[in-house]
This record gives C-alpha cells, structure tokens and sequence, in this order.
C-alpha cells in the first residue's frame, strides 16, 4: 500500500485562504490564526462577524409597530448592514424606514424556515425577533425551530424592544467579531 505523501499547505498558503474568507488585515489573520496555533480544526467553528453585520427583523403581527418604532432611532446604523426580513416586516422596514431589505416569505408561509437555513449556513449574525407572546401561532413550530437554530449557533437574538435596543446601541454593531459554535454539546451522546 502506498503512503500519502501529501504535505500540509504551508503557512503562507493557509494565511492567503484564511483572508480570503474572512476579509480580515494581513495582521489580524495573523494574530487570530497565532491563537489557534494555526490549527484550522480549532477554527472550523468560529464565525467571524465583519463590521457590516447580517440582520434579520421578524415580528409577529401584533408586533410590528413596536419593531418600527424599536428600530427607527437606529435607522442610520442598519443602513451600514444587509438587512433581512419575513414577509410583511420586511417590507414595512423598506416602507417605514427607507431602508434596502432581502425580503423572505411570510413566517407562516416558511419566512422562519429561509431564516434557519441561513443559520445554519453561517449567513446570518443577529435575529431580531419580537414575538407575541399573548397570541397562538400556526406556525409555532417553525418559530421554535428558528429560535433553537439561533441557540445552537451563537446567533445574537434580541426578542424584546429592550434587547434591540440594548444590541443596536452597542460599539460591537461596528466592529468585528467572532462567535464560537459549539456544535458538538449540542449532540446528545449516550
């Protein structure tokens, strides 16, 4: 049986690749890629989250003039990020606040579902989600389902005019970030 010769990239090619997903300087890529000893197994599930951040604004029928009005005072800092959003809501924060939304079916309609699978692609960094919490919902499913892909995944979630508020207000909505998903706790080995 022949051995595999196959050497491992070197460190230079590892940096090129390691920027080139991130967008990240010469020495942050550096600095980060020190830290995990330059094992790309350690970072495999690490998100970083660029400067223009990825939003996506749910609300619940009853809930979404409190999101407008939640959002407005913040209405220059989403214009610095790309903007995601279900159905009607999308469609209001265009109309409302003048600002550009990818727009994704109704939440009943599987709005919630389009959200997980940017989750779960890594596509997506905070869920802005007010939910009415007096209300049933048909789709109460599919809003569990997003909810526990925001948790598995380290999502940023604000699901009260409060958290919004307390997320939009950061000095973090500027800058980078990184985020660790610890997929393998949420495995359940027995």
């Amino acid at each position: 049986m022949e051995l595999n010769n196959t050497r491992a990239p070197p460190q230079e090619q590892i940096l090129a690749n390691f920027q080139a997903v991130t967008s990240m300087n010469v020495d942050d890529s550096i600095k980060f890629l020190i830290r995990y000893n330059w094992n790309l197994n350690n970072i495999s599930n690490i998100v970083v989250m660029g400067k223009a951040k990825r939003i996506a604004i749910v609300a619940h029928n009853n809930k979404k003039n409190e999101m407008i009005e939640c959002l407005r005072p913040y209405r220059n800092i989403l214009a610095d990020h790309k903007l995601y959003g279900t159905g009607t809501t999308g469609a209001l924060v265009e109309k409302e606040l003048g600002l550009s939304v990818s727009k994704f079916e109704s939440g009943p309609l599987g709005g919630d579902q389009q959200l997980g699978a940017k989750i779960t692609a890594r596509e997506l960094d905070i869920l802005l989600f007010l939910i009415d919490p007096l209300d049933n919902h048909v789709h109460h499913a599919d809003v569990a389902a997003l909810l526990r892909l925001a948790q598995v995944y380290g999502i940023v979630c604000g699901i009260t005019a409060a958290s919004i508020d307390f997320i939009l207000s950061s000095t973090k909505m500027n800058q980078r970030h990184e985020r660790q998903i610890n997929l393998d706790q949420s495995l359940n080995k027995k």
